[in-house]
């Protein structure tokens, strides 16, 4: 969330602010989003110099201010403007409304005023010298919340920061094993491309050999054609031999068949 806040610019004892739109975690001397105006309790009256119409837009987005701004504001008349503001009412006319009323206020740019004519130095001594504004005093009050805040802040943020300093740690070791994992890998993806090429070597060497089997198997397959070829012949020679044989043993048996039909008749 944006407040609209006062920020301490001046030296020692010369407190001057200027009055910002910060983020609502900021620190209050930190960073900021934008300057919206200028405060300096030292002359008299105090110097307040604002851009209205910007405050108008942040706090129509939702900004906040703090206590001491909001006493500013009301100083000057800006909170009864801005609610003009948001009824309908231009944002030029009041602004230039905001510029007359700061002119008419007289503010003298000295910051040390010189002792009234006629008043005792004990009345100077015993009178409080500089009293500090009311804004001055809230915005004291201010800061200290703010510090509380910011350190209840730094706190919560502690074991953020412890638990982002053991995430850098567990990348870092996380990275160094993968660092050393690498050559392994590496190591893992050569053996199996050696495998691989093995493998391949050894395919294609059976390929050959198979290719160099072929004709064998092939003159194999023609000598076991030409040898049952062959036991054929032989076979058929056999057969013929034995009834060439059993034809020759026949032959006198029926001569003799013939002759004894001859007696016969």
């Amino acid at each position: 969330m944006v407040r609209i806040r006062l920020r301490r610019v001046g030296g020692k004892k010369q407190a001057s602010f200027r009055i910002v739109a910060a983020d609502k975690e900021s620190p209050r001397d930190g960073r900021f989003i934008e300057i919206l105006g200028f405060y300096n309790p030292r002359t008299e009256p105090a110097t307040i110099e604002l851009k209205e119409d910007r405050i108008y837009d942040w706090m129509s987005k939702g900004a906040q201010p703090s206590d001491s701004a909001s006493q500013i504001f009301k100083t000057i008349g800006l909170t009864e403007r801005y609610e003009r503001f948001k009824k309908g009412e231009k944002v030029e006319l009041l602004v230039a409304e905001a510029e007359e009323a700061n002119a008419a206020r007289n503010v003298s740019p000295q910051t040390r005023h010189p002792i009234p004519v006629g008043k005792p130095k004990k009345v100077e001594k015993t009178a409080p010298a500089d009293e500090a504004p009311k804004a001055e005093v809230e915005e004291k009050v201010e800061e200290a919340k703010e510090e509380k805040v910011d350190a209840k802040a730094e706190k919560e943020e502690e074991p953020k920061a412890e638990a982002k300093e053991e995430e850098k740690v567990e990348e870092k070791a996380e990275a160094k094993a993968e660092k050393e994992e690498e050559p392994k890998a590496e190591a893992k993806e050569e053996e199996k491309v050696e495998e691989k090429a093995e493998e391949a070597k050894k395919e294609k060497a059976d390929a050959k050999a198979e290719k160099e089997e072929e004709p064998k198997a092939e003159a194999k397959e023609e000598e076991k054609v030409e040898e049952k070829a062959e036991e054929a012949k032989e076979e058929e020679a056999e057969e013929e031999k034995v009834e060439a044989k059993a034809e020759k043993e026949d032959e006198p048996k029926a001569e003799e068949k013939d002759e004894e039909k001859a007696k016969k008749k």
